[in-house]
């Protein structure tokens, strides 16, 4: 029983009950008297004494609380047959409460002044807990009289504090629960002190970031410099400072991070910066950053695109995009709008979401049939050894399954031979290329895809169908034979036939590094117009081959004369002139590391070639000024005019190099050359 019960004993017909009653010192017994007609009392026997009551009638009580442990036999003197015993046990010892503090946990830093709740956790086993006290260095900040057990304090300075707190029962005991330490740190601060907010500089720039930082409590043990909110570098000793090499042209916002040795960390107020382009080179490109699952990294941002690989569209639709990491595909206009319509890639057979989608094609054919004769729009192929088709809705179906023989697809093309159309897809762990017909029926055996000259190591990777012809990228397998081993050299390109025979090895090593994307440039795309683009995987950058020779002619550079290198980079498409973006333009993805592991982010940009003609020199000759310049696309239109505010343009010839001399007789004005 619970200590001060009460336990009641009926007395009726001519019986104790119950007869035997077991309890604690301290308790009662109360027996009730229920026959009618009779009379009976209540005597000890064993030890006497203890017990007696007078005749009860019937409705009376007889009441008695046993003070000492012991048993204790009774019964009715008149009616001797109707006995009793009551055994009392020692009473047990008032249990003293538990308590913890269960918020701030021990070590927690937190910056000064601090502002929040104390949490304990407290029970008492046999009773309540009536209050908990809370004490900060053996002072009290403050109690509470019942569950939940938190305190507010505000306002607490910076020091450390070591927190306790007391419970209290409803008997008087209490516990002191084991200490928490408390530190309220006073954070540091920072501020940038060069270069000067608004500060212009010339690309490739470098610069020198310098920030003062203090803190008022301890020391500042590291300062992270960040432009765009992407880190740049950090330094761990005063003077604070950054040296930054090679900034590209664009406008930055500048931060600076002050971390204490408490781990509190200050950013300072922004500070802007541009830096403007030189003079464009001939062989000059901008990369426009379109969308990314990263905010700030491009001008528009979706939380699918990780790890973003094949690419493909109608020749007038939108882009579509295959989301390695996130199973599914998502659908871009060509400035980077995000679409409403993303569609889910399944599985294998019995596998769990998501699936992991590589390469992707769009189906002008009549042949592979999605559903109820319906042919799919887009077929795509995942790292799973499948593929699915797409005609309408929001899910592809699965059409091939062959991931319970260890393929795994990399690439897909499509393309016709004698007459058919067929879908090829590397298998990068098993070294081949898997063909599959208008049925999705598997004709692998009758294409054979050979070149005993490739080294054992290196597996077909990426495929693409170029012009009607099928350029397979190889590269190195890894362990597994499921990933790329990235490096200078790894990887090689043929040329292949749609039946599956070699045409010709047309790139062997030198700027390769695991290629995947290939494509033609199109004619618009300054001086390298027609010319093969192979796209790294391995250190991001385009590489640019004449696609009969394969000779190298260069890469894509930015107009700073710095290659545009994207590390992960995936697919390589020319916009349709639709919605699929500029025809003039190459449309790329990537699965960029962004300070992390490859292919943990995505990007989908666009490369185009600079447009404009730059002025180099201007030099005077004894047959008139000679006038050199760079850029544009020929011909070119050599133009004079006697005032600026004129419009009275004078062509004094049209020429298709860079170079014109104007006459000494009109030279005295303004010269204008145009493309």
């Amino acid at each position: 029983t619970t200590r001060g019960a009460t336990v009641k004993v009926d007395i009726v017909n001519f019986s104790f009950t119950p007869q035997t009653v077991t309890i604690n010192v301290g308790d009662t017994v109360e027996w009730i008297m229920q026959d009618a007609g009779t009379e009976h009392n209540v005597v000890s026997t064993t030890p006497a004494g203890v017990l007696g009551s007078s005749l009860l009638m019937a409705g009376q009580t007889y009441s008695f609380t046993f003070n000492a442990a012991g048993t204790y036999h009774y019964e009715c003197t008149i009616h001797t047959f109707m006995t009793g015993t009551v055994t009392v046990h020692g009473a047990a010892a008032d249990q003293p409460p538990t308590v913890s503090i269960s918020s701030p946990a021990g070590g927690t830093v937190v910056a000064a002044p601090f502002s929040g709740a104390i949490q304990a956790a407290a029970a008492d086993s046999d009773g309540t807990v009536t209050n908990v006290s809370f004490l900060a260095n053996g002072n009290l900040l403050g109690s509470v009289a019942q569950s939940p057990f938190n305190l507010v304090v505000t306002n607490l300075a910076a020091g450390t504090y070591a927190l306790t707190a007391v419970a209290t029962d409803n008997g008087g005991i209490s516990t002191t629960s084991t200490l928490v330490t408390l530190l309220v740190d006073a954070p540091p601060t920072v501020s940038i002190t060069a270069p000067t907010s608004g500060a212009t500089l010339i690309a490739p720039a470098t610069s020198s970031i310098q920030a003062s930082a203090t803190d008022p409590d301890g020391t500042v043990i590291q300062v992270a410099f960040f432009a765009d909110g992407a880190l740049l570098g950090n330094t761990t000793q005063s003077p604070f400072s950054l040296t930054v090499s090679n900034q590209p042209a664009g406008s930055y916002t500048l931060t600076a991070v002050a971390t204490d040795n408490n781990g509190l960390m200050t950013t300072s107020a922004p500070i802007t910066i541009t830096v403007t382009a030189p003079i464009a080179t001939l062989n000059a490109f901008l990369q426009q950053n379109l969308v990314s699952d990263l905010p700030g990294l491009a001008e528009n941002t979706d939380t699918n695109l990780l790890n973003p690989w094949g690419i493909a569209a109608s020749p007038t639709g939108p882009l579509w995009v295959s989301d390695n990491h996130t199973g599914i595909v998502t659908v871009y206009n060509g400035t980077g709008a995000v679409l409403s319509l993303v569609v889910t890639i399944p599985p294998p057979a019995g596998g769990m979401p998501p699936a992991a989608p590589s390469g992707m094609i769009f189906n002008s054919t009549s042949d592979f049939i999605a559903v109820s004769n319906t042919p799919a729009r887009f077929i795509f192929s995942t790292e799973d050894g499948t593929l699915s088709a797409w005609s309408n809705g929001t899910n592809a179906l699965l059409k091939v399954d062959h991931s319970t023989a260890g393929v795994v697809y990399k690439g897909l093309a499509m393309g016709a031979s004698g007459g058919s159309n067929y879908l090829y897809a590397t298998d990068f762990h098993n070294g081949r290329i898997e063909v599959f017909d208008g049925t999705f029926a598997d004709v692998t055996a009758a294409f054979p895809f050979a070149d005993s000259t490739i080294p054992t190591g290196f597996a077909p990777f990426g495929v693409q169908n170029l012009n009607g012809s099928l350029y397979v990228a190889y590269a190195k397998q890894d362990a597994d034979k499921h990933d790329d081993v990235q490096g200078p050299g790894n990887g090689f390109v043929n040329v292949f036939d749609t039946a599956g025979h070699l045409v010709k090895r047309l790139i062997s090593n030198g700027a390769l590094n695991s290629p995947w994307g290939m494509v033609i440039a199109p004619p618009g795309f300054g001086p390298f117009g027609g010319k093969l683009l192979v796209g790294n995987f391995g250190d991001g950058t385009i590489n640019v081959f004449d696609p009969s020779s394969g000779a190298r002619l260069g890469l894509l550079q930015t107009p700073a004369g710095q290659p545009i290198a994207n590390p992960g980079l995936w697919g390589l498409l020319v916009g349709n002139g639709g919605n699929g973006g500029d025809t003039n333009s190459v449309y790329l993805t990537a699965g960029i590391p962004a300070g992390g592991n490859f292919e943990d982010h995505g990007l989908l940009a666009r490369v185009s070639p600079l447009t404009g003609v730059y002025l180099t020199s201007a030099l005077l000759t004894n047959n008139g000024l000679a006038v050199n310049w760079v850029g544009g696309r020929p011909p070119y239109t050599v133009q004079t005019n006697g005032s600026l505010g004129s419009t009275n343009w004078v062509t004094l010839s049209t020429v298709t190099n860079q170079t014109a001399t104007v006459p000494l007789s009109v030279a005295a004005g303004f010269i204008r050359i145009s493309d």
